[in-house]
């Protein structure tokens, strides 16, 4: 019987694919599914985001309760798209012919567990503990669903550590790039809020 930690360890390790060319066919194929998948994790928190600091923009501060569950089977149909395309990706990765039973059931157990619990803390009126659970299993979802859609389009996803001076260089350049980049959305967002209340708006802290 395969053990737990060489299950789990195949949820990342797989071998290097033979071509990652990409055909026209293909590569529209992976267009659709960036969108759609940028859709599904990004759609509802602007959304979200929007409702929330509408008032901002002379739009009312409290939306009528049919809005918020629009919003709350909106949340539940993402949940259940997540849970169906990760759980079919999955399966699709997992036949026996490629891996050991014991892989096999875990990983294909962990994505319906992940989906099933994702929908059931982003139902309709749930409880305190479902709304936990699904804060924490959608997240986890989508970006598991990422991964799958990485390897189901040959995407590598191995990481080594920089063995030349060169290797390291770049790898110093790039961490110095994203430090800079993030310390210039911090203060470009500092002055536009110090900016916004100089105009008199009310801006909540």
């Amino acid at each position: 019987m395969i053990s737990l930690r060489a299950a789990l360890y195949g949820l990342v390790d797989r071998p290097e694919p033979e071509s990652t060319e990409l055909t026209d066919a293909s590569s529209r194929t992976v267009t659709r599914h960036v969108i759609a998948l940028l859709i599904l994790s990004c759609g509802l928190p602007l959304i979200s985001e929007a409702l929330v600091s509408g008032s901002l923009y002379g739009l009312p501060s409290t939306w009528p309760t049919r809005v918020g569950y629009m919003f709350f089977w909106a949340q539940f149909a993402v949940a259940a798209v997540v849970f169906g395309w990760l759980s079919w990706l999955v399966i699709a990765r997992t036949p026996l012919s490629r891996v050991a039973p014991g892989q096999r059931l875990v990983q294909r157990g962990a994505a319906v567990f992940a989906g099933a619990a994702a929908m059931f803390g982003t139902a309709p009126f749930p409880s305190a503990f479902a709304r936990l659970v699904g804060q924490t299993a959608l997240p986890c979802g989508l970006a598991w669903l990422a991964l799958e859609l990485c390897r189901a389009h040959g995407v590598s996803l191995r990481i080594t550590l920089p063995r030349t001076p060169v290797e390291r260089l770049r790898d110093w350049e790039i961490t110095w790039l994203v430090f800079l980049a993030c310390l210039a959305g911090g203060v470009a967002s500092f002055l536009l809020l110090h900016l916004i209340r100089w105009t008199g708006i009310d801006v909540p802290s």
